[in-house]
């Protein structure tokens, strides 16, 4: 357990940077930078009603961080010492290769990559700056960077599964799995299937109007997924991913003809049932569940216990 928040940058070079924290480096978060505790959200309302507006759900854009670093902050050092720290630290920054900024804390370790958006503002922030700041040995530098994934991301949480006598004893079973997400973000499930074995998932809604389904697909499954010799298979229920890949890129998404439609919503954990059946692999069956953890802040408790 660590007694602070602990904030550290690890640079395109692999370089690690203590911005903040228990042991701070002589590159330190400077006050005010703000933008790198918080995801930026954009609520979506229509006017389509008689009265005010209808709440319609929100999206998560990309968002812009700025943030200032104070490079030489424990004074001291002598001007050649100084000039290759800041050359070194802004090197480590790029607009096309990320940054990562971790964040470590009693709820776990949570990431966020980001790349600069503008040039960097360099001895710009407190009233000696705008010499050389060679005479002080500290400089400041203000940041504007950006982010892909607008989350800040945890630890996947993973559970595995497998009969390495199935084939053996008749080829089919059924056990129960858990989709479960303590986060404060719409988690989207994978799973990671073996082959010669047909396999059906769960794919609940939870409520979800997004296809219209809501009540009707509470228990929804998908269809028997066939999967032949060399056919294991990884499936991503995140629309922007495909959602079928086996091992021997054979198209087997083609022949299902199904999708999985939907992610587990903030704050809600149940048990649904995984099936297996005519497995022929001689080494039995096996089956893997990640489920991401993002996060709207890099400091939060779970919102349910696992």
């Amino acid at each position: 357990m660590t007694r602070h928040e602990i904030i550290d940058m690890i640079g395109v070079s692999g370089r690690e940077w203590r911005l903040s924290g228990e042991s701070v480096s002589p590159v330190m978060m400077a006050p005010n930078s703000t933008g790198l505790y918080e995801t930026a959200v954009e609520p979506i309302y229509s006017e389509d009603v008689a009265y005010g507006e209808r709440f319609e759900g929100v999206r998560y854009p990309s968002t812009t961080v700025v943030w200032t670093a104070q490079i030489g902050a424990d004074l001291g050092r002598d001007p050649e010492t100084w000039h290759s720290l800041y050359s070194d630290f802004r090197a480590d920054l790029d607009y096309e290769d990320p940054v990562t900024i971790r964040y470590t804390s009693t709820d776990g370790v949570r990431t966020r990559k980001l790349r600069l958006e503008k040039e960097p503002k360099p001895f710009s922030v407190y009233n000696f700056e705008g010499r050389d700041p060679h005479l002080f040995t500290f400089g400041s530098i203000v940041l504007t960077m950006k982010t892909e994934l607008p989350f800040y991301v945890g630890k996947t949480w993973t559970w595995e599964w497998k009969d390495e006598n199935l084939a053996a004893n008749g080829g089919s079973t059924w056990f129960p799995v858990s989709l479960n997400n303590p986060a404060s973000v719409e988690a989207w499930k994978r799973f990671v299937v073996s082959d010669r074995a047909e396999w059906v998932f769960p794919d609940p809604s939870f409520g979800s109007k997004a296809y219209g389904r809501s009540v009707a697909d509470r228990g929804r499954t998908t269809k028997p997924l066939k999967l032949g010799p060399g056919e294991g298979a990884k499936l991503d229920s995140h629309p922007d991913e495909q959602t079928v890949i086996a091992e021997n890129d054979a198209l087997v998404i083609a022949r299902w003809g199904d999708d999985l439609l939907y992610p587990i919503p903030k704050g809600k954990k149940q048990d649904f049932i995984v099936r297996v059946n005519n497995c022929t692999n001689p080494d039995g069956a096996r089956f893997r569940i990640e489920i991401p953890r993002w996060y709207l802040n890099p400091f939060s408790r779970p919102r349910i216990t696992l």
